[in-house]
Formats: structure tokens, sequence, C-alpha cells
């Protein structure tokens, strides 16, 4: 955004912000799809600029009726010079968004982009978790998976400049356009690059070699390690990867991270702000019986102390992306505050994995804030 567009975004943040804490403190009172649409999703409409009592700006029920299916309506057309630029299609929030990637969103969208002739975005939601859709690949045909995916209650400062662009100040549909190509492409060439990174190819790895001035005598092993170390230090990522042992936990994840340390005090305030998947990442993160915990240790602690707690229930399977997810938005959290980060965490290539663990010196306090919120699931409590 643009410097003179900081009020309005800052509006947003602040909106996001607000319905986010609310959706988290009020979900279990809200049973179905109708009181979703009105607790949850008209107040998301709201905070992108959007009058819901303004029938050129906002269409409830919308007709979207394709070949051989009348009376299809989705739950609302969000317009623009009385054309419709995003279709919202609602669910309960006591549904899982994965049992509704169904074909009734794409008749929406195929049947209102041809009927219209313009581009336009769909988003799946159940008043907790967006998904935003679009035709990227083929014209007026839903991709199958959303270029932008979040959870209301879990957003970090990345999202809300997401958001942005689709706010009523700023939306430009070419522009979103480009981004959400971008976007996607990003998402495919980082996993392909990921992938080859845990799993170098012996020709990839040749190539360097035979390039090298001078031939340093090492294992098969070693030189895939060195190549690997030397790619992420030319792309940046500064992790290394220990040559010629197993992948030990390291000291500092980033060593350049000169925060100060925080008081018990400044800790205890700062986990009485944690959303609900950051409560269950942390919750489990000091139950692990072995540390560093893996992606799947954690994932699985996570579920289960949601399962136990329903207080804490999280609507869904969770799943690695929303640890990095929770992660985010500690790190946001406290960025303004200058304080370093309580969560180790290293991708080990050996493994293919990643592993966390909460820092020694703050361990203790994490534990004791977490069994006095009653969200401890080992039997040696």
């Amino acid at each position: 955004m643009n410097v003179g567009d900081e009020g309005p975004v800052k509006e947003l943040r602040d909106q996001i912000m607000k319905l986010g804490k609310k959706v988290a403190e009020s979900k279990a009172a809200v049973k179905t799809e109708e009181a979703t649409k009105m607790a949850f999703v008209l107040p998301f409409i709201r905070a992108l600029g959007y009058e819901d009592s303004n029938p050129e700006e906002l269409e409830p029920e919308y007709g979207a009726d394709a070949p051989g299916k009348k009376g299809l309506k989705v739950d609302y057309a969000v317009k623009k010079d009385s054309h419709p630029i995003m279709l919202i299609e609602c669910k309960s929030c006591t549904s899982n968004l994965g049992d509704h990637n169904d074909p009734q969103l794409f008749h929406y969208f195929s049947t209102t982009a041809a009927d219209n002739d313009c581009d336009i975005f769909c988003i799946l939601t159940n008043g907790i978790r967006y998904r935003f859709y679009t035709d990227l690949v083929k014209k007026n045909v839903i991709d199958q998976s959303p270029f932008l995916e979040f959870d209301i209650t879990d957003v970090n400062e990345a999202t809300i400049d997401e958001l942005a662009k689709f706010h009523k100040l700023f939306f430009q549909t070419e522009r979103i356009k480009s981004w959400a190509t971008e976007v996607k492409c990003s998402d495919e060439i980082a996993d392909i690059i990921k992938r080859a990174f845990d799993d170098l190819d012996d020709d990839f790895v040749k190539f360097f070699v035979k390039k090298m001035s001078k031939k340093i005598p090492l294992s098969k092993k070693d030189l895939r390690d060195r190549v690997r170390n030397s790619l992420r230090k030319f792309i940046g990522d500064k992790r290394p990867i220990e040559i010629g042992s197993n992948s030990k936990f390291p000291e500092k994840t980033n060593k350049n991270d000169q925060s100060p340390e925080w008081t018990k005090p400044e800790l205890i305030e700062y986990l009485g702000g944690t959303t609900p998947y950051q409560k269950l990442l942390l919750s489990a993160l000091v139950q692990a019986e072995k540390e560093p915990a893996t992606t799947k240790i954690v994932t699985s602690l996570m579920n289960e102390i949601a399962k136990r707690y329903p207080s804490e229930k999280t609507n869904k399977v969770i799943s690695g992306r929303d640890i990095a997810g929770a992660r985010s938005g500690l790190k946001m959290r406290r960025k303004p505050l200058g304080k370093e980060d309580i969560i180790d965490a290293f991708y080990s290539k050996e493994k293919k994995d990643h592993f966390f663990k909460i820092k020694e010196p703050y361990k203790q306090i994490v534990l004791d804030w977490v069994k006095a919120r009653k969200l401890w699931i080992r039997e040696d409590a």
C-alpha cells in the first residue's frame, strides 16, 4: 500500500484483529450457517469497506443458475459498478471446509463469470477459515486450490497486506490476478526447490563438483551437504546442514538475533494475548516427551489438546501449515516489543522434517502457564 493508504489499512488491521478475537471467543455459541453469516461473515465484509445495507455493493442470495440447474444462489455477491467482483459462499462455523470442496462453488463461479463477461474472485468460508479462488489456469473455470487461505483467529501482518488488496478502496482486478498468479507460481516453485533440497539429484551435485577448481576428497553425502549449504547461502537461507554428522539442534536458530530476553512478567503478559492456535502450539511444545519435537508430534499433540479441551477446538484437523501460521502470529506480536523468539526451530534434511522446542529460559514459565490454563494432557501432571 502507498503511504497515503496507511489510514484505511490500519483500520482494516484493527477491525480484522477485533473480529478474530470475537470469533475465537464466541464460535462455540454459534451453531448454524445463518448465525455464522450474521456474526462472523458480514463483519468481515464490512471490514473490507463494503456496506451490507447497500444493494449496489452487496447482494445476498445472488442468482447463479447454471445450464440444467435452476434456482442456484450464492450467499453473497460483492459488487462494483453493478457487476459482481467477489462471490462468497458460507458454511456453518461448526463445519470443516475440507468437507466442502463441492461442485456448488464451481457452478457459481463459472456461470457468474461467463454471464457477466468479467473476472471475479470466489471466497469459501465457515467464518473462521477463508479460502480465496479465481481462474488462473483456465478462463471461467475455478482453480482446484485457493491462492489465499487463512484463519481469522490467527492472522499476521502479511495476511492483512494481502486482504487490503480486496478492500473497496484498493480493489483492482488485474492487480490482484497478477499477484495471485505470482503467489501460485512462487508456492509451486518453492515446493519444487524444497523437494530438490531434501533429495539432491546425483547428477546435479556432480555438475558443481566438476566445476570446482580443487577436488577436495569428500564422501558423496558430504559433497551433497556442501552443495546444499552453498545453494542456501546463495539464496539467503542461513540455516546450515552439519557436515558429516546427523543434524543436531543448533544453539540458536538465528545467530544474528540480538533481541533482548523476556522477563517473567513480560512473557506472562505476552502469553495472555495468544490466539487458540498459538495456545495449542505452545501447549504441545512443553508436553512433547522428546525435544526437539517433530512436526508430526507437535500437530498430533495440538489435535489431542483441542479434542480434550473443546474451549480451544479449531473445527479442523491441525497441520504443519497451522504451526507456521501460529509461529508467524507470535512473531508479529513480539516484533513491536523488540523481544526474541521463545521457540527454537530448524529443518533436518536427513529426517526431512522441522523440529521445534521452547527455549530453555522460558520453558518453565510456559509450562506453568499451560497448566494454569488447564491445557495439560500428560498423565505425569
